[in-house]
């Protein structure tokens, strides 16, 4: 401990005794050879431990000071250790209560040992009483163990020791003592302590297993691959540790009952002591999601499927248009119904459409795809954007009743020998439009019902002229919708970026305002238009 750590500035501002006096009574508390000691700070984190607890087991100091306890020399040869003693850790500091439990821990050697293993919150002073810290103690317990003879009544001797912390653990317990034949070959083994977690939901005590064979307990022990299991770390004192093990019991009324359990068997005088936990809510719980990444993968591909078969392959040209577009997938929710669409109906006009289909992932992308299909059938026969709406609309209802998504879109048409672009949307953002000189207003109009809300819903053209070196810009919600800013201020926000992609072809423009513009917590899809001074087709 160095004289200006965190454990003298807590004793000099809490011990009731001189804190000189506490300081030395702590660092002898501390450096006793029988205890295991450190402290945690409230992340973990380890700031101090003693010389046994890191050089007593062949550590480095300066590897184990200030990195967090689990990840340790202690714990790391075994990863599911290192789980469990971050879970105890995180326990304890959450409830600031203290925790208590029989764990094995390994020097640096290798070897392992048996530990009996206290986490102790130390509690601040301010309200509600925050941890501060987590000291950590812990009793080798591996010479006692294998110290006890094998005539000895293993009940009686570990009462005392074990009985406290291994009946406050959750996993299921037992101690055994061999029983040999006169050749010394091992028959049957005889309980000797059983934990309470190892009885809960029976009508017996852990008591009236004690002096029971283990084959009376469970009659098919000899036949299960687990009973040479035991033989081998009885007879040559090496550990057995088993993972996600299947198991089928038989229970008294003839039901089977199947799952996984995790081992541990460790040897315990002429016999073992055994710690049994049940995972299969643990394995169910990983199987079912992988399952769900497996489905969600498996849907995300399809949906992707479906947004590029939405998506035009490539978009129109002509002398007196340029055409960008992009199409950006949110980062973490699945894909939407976002898509753009541009064709040409004749030499003379060229049909620009935005739409956003409420909801994500499969449903709302075969809506897409439908919609989308429906729009370009009509717009051949109708060019005139807001009957475009309106007949796509009818369409819709019709066919699908309540069970139509709701659909945003916004459809324009632009005549390229008079240079003349009408559009009109259902429920959609305005479109924006700006002159080689950043201005441009689009009269103002209230959208129509978005498709799908209502059979009778009728639409509003709005007449927009053009003249080269313009820009129409269509987009989605995702690109200029963020928390905290007024849809108006966004739109002004986005026709300055246009201004400042006047040097960019259409395309680079459409991918900038993309980059520049979403937060990427939405589908993103845009179309830039640019009116050139060239002949029409």
């Amino acid at each position: 401990m160095s004289p200006d750590g965190d454990i003298e500035r807590w004793l000099e501002s809490r011990a009731p005794v001189d804190p000189g006096v506490a300081a030395q009574w702590f660092e002898a508390l501390y450096e006793a050879p029988s205890t295991f000691s450190g402290i945690l700070d409230s992340g973990g984190c380890v700031l101090d431990a003693s010389h046994r607890s890191v050089e007593g087991c062949g550590f480095n100091r300066d590897e184990t000071i200030g990195h967090p306890f689990w990840e340790c020399g202690w714990w790391k040869p075994d990863r599911a250790l290192v789980a469990r003693v971050r879970s105890w850790c995180e326990e304890t500091l959450a409830s600031g209560k203290p925790f208590r439990t029989t764990t094995e821990f390994y020097r640096a050697d290798g070897t392992r040992r048996m530990l009996d293993l206290t986490l102790h919150p130390l509690l601040d002073d301010t309200a509600g009483g925050t941890t501060a810290y987590l000291v950590a103690q812990g009793v080798d317990l591996t010479e006692a163990l294998e110290a006890q003879p094998a005539d000895v009544d293993v009940r009686g001797r570990a009462q005392d020791l074990f009985r406290a912390a291994l009946d406050a653990m959750l996993d299921s317990v037992a101690i055994a003592r061999a029983v040999r034949d006169d050749d010394g070959t091992i028959v049957d083994y005889t309980m000797t302590f059983v934990n309470r977690a190892s009885v809960e939901g029976s009508e017996r005590a852990p008591d009236d297993y004690v002096g029971v064979r283990l084959s009376t307990v469970v009659p098919a022990w000899r036949q299960s691959p687990l009973w040479q299991q035991f033989h081998d770390v009885v007879e040559t004192g090496a550990p057995f540790v088993g993972e996600r093990m299947p198991y089928q019991v038989v229970a008294r009324d003839g039901t089977v009952h199947s799952g996984y359990w995790d081992l541990r068997v460790t040897k315990l005088g002429d016999g073992y002591i055994s710690a049994l936990r049940d995972v299969t809510a643990l394995v169910e719980a990983e199987a079912g999601l992988r399952e769900a990444e497996r489905v969600a993968t498996r849907e995300r591909a399809a949906v992707e499927l479906l947004q590029r078969s939405a998506l035009p392959d490539r978009l129109p040209e002509g002398g007196r248009f340029v055409l960008g577009a992009h199409y950006q997938a949110a980062e973490q929710h699945a894909i939407g119904g976002d898509w753009y669409d541009a064709f040409l109906v004749d030499d003379a006009h060229l049909v620009l459409v935005i739409a956003d289909v409420a909801g994500h992932g499969a449903e709302a992308a075969a809506h897409m795809v439908q919609i989308r299909n429906v729009l370009r059938t009509v717009a051949v026969d109708s060019w005139q954007p807001d009957e475009i709406l309106r007949r796509v609309n009818h369409i819709e209802v019709v066919l699908q009743g309540d069970d139509v998504p709701m659909t945003t879109c916004c459809v324009a048409l632009l005549d390229l020998e008079q240079l003349r672009l009408t559009f009109s949307s259902a429920g959609h953002f305005p479109p924006v439009v700006r002159t080689p000189e950043g201005e441009r207003v689009v009269p103002a109009a209230p959208p129509g019902l978005p498709l799908g809300v209502s059979g009778d819903a009728s639409y509003t053209t709005i007449d927009v002229p053009l003249e080269p070196g313009d820009r129409f810009v269509m987009y989605t919600d995702g690109l200029i919708e963020r928390r905290g800013e007024s849809i108006e201020d966004a739109i002004v926000r986005l026709g300055l970026l246009v201004d400042d992609c006047r040097d960019l072809a259409a395309q680079e423009c459409s991918e900038r305002l993309a980059i520049e513009l979403s937060p990427r917590n939405d589908d993103v899809a845009l179309l830039v238009l640019e009116v050139r001074d060239g002949q029409a087709p």
